[in-house]
């Protein structure tokens, strides 16, 4: 039998500083039948909402994939470690930045050719991409960066981290 690590991350879901949701979401948790035990909470860092979820590191994209279903949009999905790191500010949906997705088997040329597919569907929108052996990295709004996570999540590409570039952490862990 192996034993897979248990790792804790922080996940940035939009909209969830409304109580409503935050309930809508915790039930949703508690009903979850999963192979895996997980552990979950909500906590306010910089009055803003963030789901703190303890679980082993393969169940992280099935969880992103089920909340994914349930219409809940991610604006950062990273390791507690990097949980300072976030920046909370609202979204401005004319201001272009840049996100990293880290995607599991993305040097495998089915699941390139799945993300490419998801990304053809965007066209309409303003979005620029490059590929990597394990990581997509985009260059767009925010808004529409959180409907390509769901996206992605929905067509069971596994996710595991989601957000600003980790490159921008360290350069700002260095300059702290």
């Amino acid at each position: 039998m192996i034993i897979d690590k248990l790792e804790s991350y922080t996940l940035h879901i939009h909209q969830i500083n409304h109580y409503f949701r935050r309930r809508q979401l915790c039930k949703l948790l508690n009903q979850l039948n999963t192979h895996f035990h997980f552990n979950f909470e909500f906590t306010k860092v910089k009055h803003v909402y963030i789901l703190h979820v303890h679980l082993p590191k393969k169940a992280l994209p099935y969880l992103i994939s089920f909340l994914s279903f349930h219409n809940y949009l991610f604006r950062d999905i990273v390791l507690t470690k990097y949980e300072h790191l976030l920046a909370f500010e609202p979204i401005h949906t004319a201001i272009d930045k840049h996100f990293e997705m880290t995607i599991d088997g993305l040097s495998d040329l089915f699941i390139k050719d799945k993300v490419i597919d998801i990304l053809n569907g965007f066209k309409g929108k303003e979005i620029q991409y490059s590929l990597s052996h394990h990581a997509l990295k985009v260059t767009t709004s925010p808004e529409i960066f959180m409907d390509l996570v769901q996206s992605l999540a929905i067509c069971h590409v596994d996710i595991y981290q989601v957000g600003s570039p980790l490159r921008s952490y360290n350069k700002h862990s260095l300059s702290s």
